[in-house]
């Protein structure tokens, strides 16, 4: 089983849009001025170069970026500093102008009710919170819960090593 086969895949997989989404949106936007589209999607691709990250393995949340763009610093990026303040504040725009646009975005995973019915049986949230992800995974894969094994454990933490920052 390959972890992620197809871009179309992750944003099945990880429940919501990612930064490739954002920017095919920005290009279609009307209430968008040509250059501020420019301006956004320049520093959308940038900042996912900053990352060490495609475009479509990046989620929209900024609370899923935010901690992996805090640990980024202009000089070691060989950077500007001015240039990388004006990229980030255009990438955090071009996430919040994307998730007003596109409401029901975040985390909205599809969950089979075979493993909806597994975590209803378990009494510790924190193990329902834990495995949720999961679960949502194997759904996305069309495993079934009888038929798990060790290798899509081991997929899905391929998958979240190339997801997750």
């Amino acid at each position: 089983m390959g972890v992620i086969e197809n871009r179309e895949k992750v944003s099945e997989i990880i429940g919501e849009a990612s930064w490739a989404d954002v920017i095919a949106a920005i290009e279609k936007a009307d209430d968008l001025r040509p250059d501020r589209r420019r301006h956004l999607i320049t520093s959308l691709r940038q900042m996912a170069t900053y990352l060490d990250r495609p475009l479509y393995m990046i989620p929209t949340r900024i609370a899923a970026v935010g901690p992996a763009v805090k640990k980024l610093h202009p000089t070691r990026l060989g950077v500007n500093p001015k240039t990388f303040a004006n990229h980030r504040a255009n990438a955090k725009t071009a996430l919040l102008w994307f998730n007003r646009q596109t409401p029901g975005c975040g985390r909205k995973a599809w969950m089979a009710s075979c493993y909806h019915s597994l975590l209803e049986k378990m009494p510790s949230r924190y193990a329902r919170d834990m495995l949720s992800p999961f679960f949502r995974f194997l759904s996305a894969n069309d495993v079934r819960p009888e038929g798990v094994r060790d290798y899509h454990v081991d997929a899905y933490i391929a998958y979240r090593k190339a997801t997750s920052f």
